[in-house]
């Protein structure tokens, strides 16, 4: 059979599969990031005695900073390895945004 053969359109082969797989997880990681931090930082405030409200709290906390650090950082490798141009530009712009906000907040928390 050649590649042209009609009956193999839209079938990819078992790695650039898994690099589609992994590009999905990593955005959708790094967009629910913000949901995990605040979900996090409400449990912290509620769970005075309760450990296992505290170790989620801690947990969701890490997740949502795991998200914001690693995530761009972990898809743009991955879209460099399955040489996907287009979202290698949009974990570019992930990492953009993510440094920006970081740099936004320490510049509040020296002004206050």
């Amino acid at each position: 059979m050649s590649t042209a053969d009609p009956s193999h359109a839209g079938t990819r082969t078992g790695s650039a599969r898994i690099v589609s797989w992994v590009v999905v997880g990593m955005t959708s990681w790094w967009l629910a990031f913000p949901l995990a931090i605040a979900i996090g930082l409400a449990l912290v405030d509620e769970a005075s005695g309760n450990v296992v409200g505290r170790s989620a709290a801690v947990a969701l906390l890490w997740a949502g900073l795991g998200g914001a650090a690693l995530a761009p950082v972990a898809g743009l490798v991955a879209a460099v390895v399955g040489r996907r141009r287009k979202a290698g530009v949009y974990f570019v712009g992930m990492g953009a945004v993510t440094v920006c906000c970081v740099l936004f907040i320490l510049y509040a928390l020296s002004q206050a």
